[in-house]
């Protein structure tokens, strides 16, 4: 439990002090907790999450997931390479890069890619809820459609609406107002879950 409290903790004051915007962050936030999966349901849909059923995080590296990917947006290219889209603007930690970029992207773009990290590795950290972890394949997922690119959204429900609920309906609008690309958003949960054992969590 411990442990968790202070990942938390360093994440939040990360992303508190990394842009303005972040500042009222704490509206409607608590310490992460166990929470059933129909109580991540219903925020996923509050918050404008539409999948059904809902990626969520493998119990075996939830804890390494949230340590790097706290509340974080990726961006893959159509070959599944992650986009360094941080490394054109002035403050790499602003929450707010993802939108201007999505809002001026075209069918290409020249910014630097990552080969190191794919779609593909990226994918191995999910699964689908209520579905068993070793069955998940990006491939099935995607049912064989091909994107221009693919965003890659982790969400909770433990970190404030700012970091959350408002966050999804700005990416879930600034995709659909580029009619240029064709974009595939893939909105993680973070959430510990109550059928999770091995990680110490009130419920």
């Amino acid at each position: 439990m411990r442990l968790i409290l202070i990942i938390f903790v360093i994440v939040s004051l990360l992303s508190i002090a990394s842009c303005a915007k972040i500042v009222s962050w704490l509206s409607g936030a608590h310490n992460p907790r166990a929470e059933s999966n129909s109580f991540i349901m219903n925020k996923a849909e509050e918050y404008g999450v539409d999948e059904n059923p809902l990626l969520v995080l493998k119990e075996s590296c939830i804890l390494e997931v949230i340590k790097k990917r706290f509340n974080k947006d990726l961006l893959f290219d159509a070959k599944g390479f992650e986009i360094e889209y941080n490394k054109d603007f002035e403050n790499d930690k602003c929450k707010g890069n993802i939108l201007q970029l999505i809002s001026g992207l075209g069918k290409e773009t020249f910014i630097s890619r990552d080969s190191s990290s794919t779609l593909f590795k990226e994918s191995e950290f999910w699964h689908l809820m209520d579905s068993d972890p070793n069955n998940f394949t990006l491939q099935s997922y995607l049912q064989g459609v091909e994107y221009d690119y693919y965003l890659v959204s982790y969400w909770n429900t433990f970190s404030g609406k700012q970091n959350n609920q408002n966050r999804i309906q700005d990416i879930n609008t600034y995709v659909k107002n580029n009619s240029r690309i064709k974009l595939k958003i893939l909105f993680v949960n973070q959430d510990f879950r109550e059928e999770m054992t091995t990680i110490e969590l009130s419920k």
